[in-house]
């Protein structure tokens, strides 16, 4: 009878011992700011132009979700979205990667285009690099297409950190999105003409 009441204590014991380490397992989530800047509901849509050829470009988001995911290590959890955008103009489906996977290492969250690398990370003052993606400055106005915005954050990504001339420049604003894209060896200057944004939550 008391082997039978040690065994039943061992496994509830161990019941308890396993519900709180699965308790205690660490998740990392994606902050506010990588999603108010970079994260928009289905049919939303931004239209750009080329302003030196006039091309235009239409970019809608047809699919997202935001999802858990474990690390290699399986040591914690970490939140990622995935957001597949439609553009026009290559007439294929863009994936755009938002991770909070990497902020054990570096505190931020990043988004990154599948296949072309990051476009954007959170929560870090001017000056702080990743992955050959540089946040180079912060500006109070910019004119772009027919509006005004206010605090664009500025990004420089150096497509091939041995030519000095192949980089790309990203503005980014809150609420918005991507407003202007710099292509500087193809000196192509994307710049937001008109933009929905479908059913963006208060966040």
């Amino acid at each position: 009878m008391k082997t039978k009441i040690f065994i039943l204590l061992f496994v509830i014991i161990t019941g308890f011992i396993m519900v709180s380490c699965e308790e205690e397992r660490t998740v990392y989530t994606l902050d506010q700011e990588i999603k108010t800047y970079t994260y928009f509901p289905v049919n939303s849509y931004w239209i750009y132009m080329d302003s030196i050829s006039e091309e235009l470009d239409t970019c809608r988001v047809i699919g997202s979700e935001i999802q858990k995911y474990a690390s290699d290590d399986d040591s914690y959890d970490y939140e990622y979205f995935s957001e597949f955008v439609y553009s026009t103009r290559r007439k294929a489906n863009l994936l755009f990667i938002g991770t909070s996977e990497f902020y054990p290492k570096y505190q931020t969250c990043v988004l990154n285009q599948y296949g072309f690398g990051p476009r954007f990370f959170s929560s870090k003052p001017k000056g702080f690099s990743y992955d050959n993606l540089y946040y180079e400055k912060n500006l109070d106005s910019l004119a772009v297409g027919m509006r005004w915005y206010k605090n664009i954050k500025v990004f420089k990504y150096m497509k091939n950190p041995a030519d000095t001339a192949d980089y790309e420049r990203y503005y980014f604003v809150r609420r918005v999105g991507l407003i202007r894209k710099d292509v500087n060896k193809d000196q192509q200057q994307w710049e937001l003409i008109d933009f929905y944004l479908s059913n963006i939550s208060s966040i």
